[in-house]
């Protein structure tokens, strides 16, 4: 059985759930909070192939402790374009 410990502001959260973990994980290469700063990273850790595949990269509804975000990255041509919408 698969453990992961799970860290936030309000404590640490033991997951035994094969599938949470992964999936935290991509949530979390797609969109981190700095948990000792308040500031959030889009993208912070996708892999460069995924952008150099020039498909598009977006994630819906992410929730942080500001609200939920979408954002979208994308590359035209030579460039990498974001499109991010933050919590009102």
């Amino acid at each position: 059985m698969l453990f992961c410990c799970i860290t936030h502001s309000i404590g640490a959260i033991m997951v035994d759930d094969e599938i949470t973990c992964p999936l935290l994980l991509v949530r979390w290469m797609l969109v981190f909070e700095d948990s000792h700063e308040s500031r959030f990273y889009f993208g912070r850790g996708v892999p460069h192939a995924w952008i150099a595949s020039s498909n598009p990269i977006s994630i819906e509804g992410a929730p942080t402790r500001w609200g939920r975000v979408d954002y979208r990255l994308e590359t035209r041509g030579n460039q990498l374009v974001a499109t991010i919408a933050l919590p009102e």
